[in-house]
């Protein structure tokens, strides 16, 4: 086994994994900034273009706009994204399918219920959010803001609820384009409304709507097309899959319920602290640090569906190089941006109250800036959260989230203020983030394991192969396909395999490996392909994926086989396809995997 492990070592294993997670997480980080780039906009332009009660009505509903535009979206769509992503690891198409219709339809109906609320209750809601007592004036803007954006609330649903399955099935151009149209068409509506209406924050808001109608539309016209993996169909759906959806997407509803109550506590704590000019500075703050929240959040969601997908694969070697890629460039992109950010705050904050005086631009240009300090923290615990939730970890997972929105943020910001004024809300922002990081790095240590690079996977006993039962490779030629081949057959026989079987392994990766070489490596692009073999139990696991153009050997040569019924007649690969116990194929973020138990 020694010699079979050095004919390995010297292959880049986690190379594929490391190209599929980059092209991924930048797409993952554009979906991010689906739900935060429309009242970015909507707060630039009220900013240049009317008085500081508006930019002060924004503020008002900066919170409140997290949790109704991604409560549903969250849950629904994070607990979707991890099914889904397990259901296809494990290579059941048709599950996948019945959960992605579920999906959608239970996001439909959840996001109605909750815009009619919004929209039948709108003044009550601004009352609530601190339109009351001497800023009294601001429930009028505030609640026309709120029906005006919550009027297109299921679009934006079912944008976001799409969007991830967009990425499993490749199709990244969708993910950019609709994203692309919604930004000019939400930017093209707000200016019209100041040029040439006399609307206010209904019309504003109502022009972020037609933005995610738009952006809905593209993203859905996806699914109509031939070479998609996913069919919307009302047969078949089961309930049960739905419970397990919003199980396992209750960990990312709960940050954002915390994430509003508490914004909504901490802007009713400056209401009775302070006046009108210190809810906007603090609304500007808190605009910057959701646009940036895409950068962690984006690489958090990323490592939450290859976890979920490399759990159901049982491959311990990939969760490592997944959660060491996703920290890597997730700090990387975070720390330059709150660099940048910190540097030029002033700026942003002129951006954001043009027609403020200067009081309130220093105000809020001193909240960017502790802001940009907690960044670096957000990336470590949201990449934790978000990776409990890949690996099933939901109770933990659910705790941490409330910790980490509310149960952390509420009493430190509330100490603070008493101490420092208006500042200790600032203050609290990285403070808060030191003592989450601490708080994870003490859960790690408390798990099994040998060294803290082990405990951080957080894997339950039995998972993936023994020592010595597991073998991964990268090649790009058939001279090194037909070396692995030979290989199979040592390795088949070191772990008590039988040597038809081993054989028949053998056979498998030269002729799937072989025909991916043949004929995916031809479009000029560079191609590596991972092979895995895997002894578990008395069995054999073969798993091999590549990121060439989309192919499903099993559908071809299943119907070839279908006229020609003697194994004895046909090619080496139709004999294996008979002889395999079980053979499955998925298309994932562009990258054909094929697993195949002899």
């Amino acid at each position: 086994m020694r010699l079979l492990k050095r004919a390995a070592g010297d292959k880049d294993s986690g190379g594929a994994i490391h190209r599929m997670f980059s092209t991924a997480m930048g797409v993952f980080i554009l979906t991010s900034l689906v739900s935060v780039i429309g009242p970015t906009i909507d707060g630039i332009v009220v900013g240049s273009c009317y008085k500081l009660d508006e930019v002060a009505a924004i503020g008002l509903t900066s919170f409140l706009l997290v949790g109704i535009r991604t409560l549903a979206a969250s849950i629904i769509g994070t607990g979707s994204n991890v099914v889904v992503s397990g259901l296809i690891g494990a290579g059941d198409k048709e599950g996948a399918n019945r959960a992605f219709s579920l999906s959608l339809v239970l996001g439909l109906i959840v996001s109605s219920l909750m815009a009619f609320a919004c929209i039948f209750f709108s003044g009550q809601i601004a009352v609530m959010l601190g339109a009351r007592g001497s800023l009294a004036h601001l429930m009028k803007p505030t609640s026309d803001y709120l029906i005006g954006y919550c009027i297109g609330l299921p679009f934006y649903t079912l944008h976001i609820i799409l969007l991830p399955y967009l990425k499993m099935d490749g199709d990244y151009s969708f993910v950019t384009f609709s994203t692309f149209a919604m930004t000019i068409v939400d930017i093209l509506a707000d200016l019209y409304v100041v040029r040439f209406t006399s609307g206010g924050l209904f019309m504003i808001g109502l022009a972020t709507t037609v933005g995610h109608v738009i952006a809905f539309l593209i993203a859905a016209s996806h699914f109509f097309l031939k070479k998609t993996i996913f069919r919307f169909s009302l047969k078949k759906l089961q309930m049960k899959q739905g419970t397990e959806m919003i199980s396992s997407g209750l960990t990312t509803g709960i940050t954002k319920l915390s994430t509003t109550v508490c914004g909504v506590l901490i802007n009713n704590m400056l209401v009775a602290y302070t006046a009108g000019e210190v809810i906007a500075a603090f609304g500007v703050g808190n605009q910057v640090l959701k646009f940036c929240f895409c950068f962690w959040v984006g690489a958090a969601s990323t490592l939450m569906s290859f976890t979920s997908m490399l759990v159901g694969e049982e491959d311990r070697e990939a969760l490592g190089s997944v959660q060491r890629i996703a920290l890597k460039y997730s700090l990387r992109i975070t720390c330059l941006a709150a660099i940048l950010i910190f540097a030029f705050s002033r700026p942003i904050a002129v951006l954001f109250v043009k027609n403020g005086d200067a009081s309130v631009i220093s105000m809020a240009a001193e909240s960017i800036r502790y802001f940009a300090l907690s960044m670096p923290f957000n990336v470590a615990v949201y990449c934790f959260q978000f990776y409990l939730i890949g690996v099933r970890r939901r109770s933990a997972a659910n705790i941490y989230s409330f910790v980490l929105e509310f149960g952390i943020p509420v009493p430190l910001t509330l100490l603070l203020l008493s101490v420092m004024g208006y500042r200790g809300v600032w203050v609290a922002k990285p403070i808060a983030g030191v003592i989450c990081v601490l708080i994870a790095c003490g859960y790690i240590r408390r798990q099994k394991g040998g060294t803290y690079k082990e405990k951080m996977l957080m894997l339950p006993e039995g998972f993936g192969s023994e020592t010595g039962r597991e073998l991964t490779f990268s090649v790009d030629s058939m001279t090194e396909v037909m070396g692995i081949s030979r290989i199979a057959v040592a390795f088949s026989v070191e772990n008590g395999i039988d040597l038809r079987r081993a054989q028949l392994l053998s056979l498998a990766v030269e002729e799937m490996a072989g025909n991916i070489v043949q004929h995916g490596f031809g479009d000029g692009k560079p191609h590596r392909i991972n092979i895995r073999m895997l002894a578990k139990g008395d069995g054999l696991i073969l798993r091999i994926r590549d990121d060439c153009r989309r192919f499903d050997p099993t559908d071809r040569y299943r119907t070839e086989l279908q006229f020609d019924q003697n194994p004895e007649n046909g090619p080496a690969i139709k004999m294996m396809i008979r002889l395999a116990k079980e053979i499955k194929y998925t298309g994932l973020f562009g990258v054909n995997n094929l697993i195949i138990r002899v």
